[in-house]
């Protein structure tokens, strides 16, 4: 009689190794057609100085907390489609010339904000810093000409944009640089 375990409950045999059943079940490979959820490692960080462009498209985001400072920030993971100079992922102090295909981490800020709607759609950016302009209070922001190809997401349901145009229709192909 077999014993009345999580394993016989769910049609398990019970004598059988420790292995997970389901990695066993595909030779512990992800089966064929499922995609990759997983967020590429950054290689550099993207860094303004006035006339620097970076050219890519957008793969995802995600949110990280400044633990000293208290506060939160997004961070655009932009695979690049030309060369651009940024930070060292490793050693931020240091400059490198990331290229064509590499991964770039791109800090939300207040000006590139808007980029966060093309990410469900994996749009297509071009980003120029210009200079930076006095906020007051003895604060700076970055200014940037910044321009997209692609599908924006609709806006959640109670945003102010949700009675606007929620979409631009898209005019690349997924491989294809459109700038």
């Amino acid at each position: 009689m077999a014993k009345n375990t999580a394993e016989t409950a769910i049609g398990l045999n019970p004598t059988t190794s420790n292995q997970d059943p389901f990695a066993a079940a595909f030779g512990g490979e992800a089966p064929a057609g499922m995609r990759d959820l997983g967020a590429p490692e950054i290689q550099g960080w993207f860094s303004p100085e006035p006339g620097l462009v970076f050219c890519g498209q957008i793969l995802s985001s995600f949110m990280t907390r400044d633990v000293k400072k208290n506060t939160e920030r997004d961070v655009l993971i932009i695979r690049l489609a030309k060369p651009t100079k940024a930070k060292d992922a490793d050693d931020t102090e240091r400059s490198v010339l990331l290229g064509e295909g590499a991964i770039l981490g791109v800090s939300v800020t207040h000006k590139l904000q808007d980029l966060l709607s093309y990410v469900e759609h994996q749009g297509w950016v071009w980003v120029k810093a210009l200079r930076k302009k006095d906020i007051g209070g003895g604060q700076q922001m970055w200014l940037y000409d910044v321009r997209v190809k692609g599908t924006r997401a609709a806006p959640r349901r109670g945003t102010v944009e949700e009675s606007g145009e929620q979409s631009v229709p898209a005019s690349a192909e997924a491989d294809d640089c459109p700038f």
